[in-house]
This record gives structure tokens, sequence and C-alpha cells, in this order.
């Protein structure tokens, strides 16, 4: 009877090992799964993506949290410049947007708004041609930008290129 018991006790130990190799299997099987889903959550939020930017900008932006659209419109703005150099349509997008968040915080600082908005018209005129659609963007905006500080004159001939622009693509 010692004997058996003495049997019984010795293949405890071994059954603990065992339980432990298959927890410790578990445990690993289950950290592989945390850090792959975390890897995915990181991806998703990773302050390269441009586009996962933008959204996150426009989502401010409509939300009236300006200065944080600003903030992340500028990330947009220098990411675009350095993954497609400064003549890319995409910078220029992120310019238009840059400058529409300006204005909506600040309708005096018209120079800096300008700014923007010429570079962006100067970006799009140059990669796309003149008559091109996405060129009425910023024609658009600036004719909007002068109307809102009283200078129609200024603001008319901007407004019917722009509408030319839109006539002429529509057409297509």
């Amino acid at each position: 009877m010692a004997r058996m018991r003495r049997a019984t006790f010795s293949l405890e130990p071994v059954l603990r090992r065992e339980q432990r190799r298959a927890a410790a299997g578990w445990l690993a099987s289950a950290l592989t799964v945390c850090l792959l889903l975390s890897t995915i959550a990181a991806r998703a939020q990773d302050p390269g993506d441009l586009d996962a930017l933008s959204k996150q900008a426009r989502g401010l932006q409509h939300a009236g949290k300006l200065e944080e659209a600003r903030t992340v419109g500028e990330r947009v703005l220098a990411l675009a410049e350095d993954r497609y150099g400064n003549d890319d349509p995409r910078v220029a997008t992120a310019l238009d947007f840059l400058g529409d968040v300006v204005h909506g915080q600040d309708p005096r600082a018209f120079r800096q708004v300008q700014t923007l908005y010429f570079r962006a018209l100067h970006i799009r005129e140059k990669a796309l041609g003149p008559d091109h659609h996405d060129v009425g963007i910023p024609i658009n905006d600036l004719a909007g930008l002068y109307s809102d500080q009283g200078r129609y004159s200024d603001a008319e001939p901007l407004y019917k290129r722009a509408l030319a622009i839109t006539e002429k693509s529509s057409c297509h």
C-alpha cells in the first residue's frame, strides 16, 4: 500500500508539470492573439496614416473643435509633403482643409488663409491643368474669402471661373 501511495505521489508532479505546460501553451497562444490585435489597432491609429488622420481632422472640424482640427490638419499637411512632395494634389487637399479651418478659427487671418488657398490653387493648376474640376475648389475658396471681406469685385471673377470649370467638367 505504501508503494502505491508513492506511485500516486510520484505522478502528481508529472501531472502538475503537464498542466503547467498546457497552461503555458494556452497563455502563449493568448498572448499571440493579443499582440496581433494590438498591432491591428495600432495600424488603424498609425500617425502616418493620412486617410485616417484626414478623417479625424474633418470630424474634429465638424464637431467645432477647430484648434484640434488645425493641429491634426497641420500633421496631415506635413505628412503629405514628406510622402508625396510639395507639388502633389494631395498636398493641395490638405492646404484647402487647413485654410478652411484657419478661416473658421479666425476670419481675420486673411493673409494666412489666402496663402494656403493660393498654394493649393497653384499645385492643382500645375498638376492637373487649369480646367480640371479640382482646380475649382481653391478658386471657389478664394472667392468666398474675398466675399467674406466685402471684396465682391475680387470675388466675382473667381466665382465665375469656378462655375465655368464646374460646368465644363460636368459636360464631359
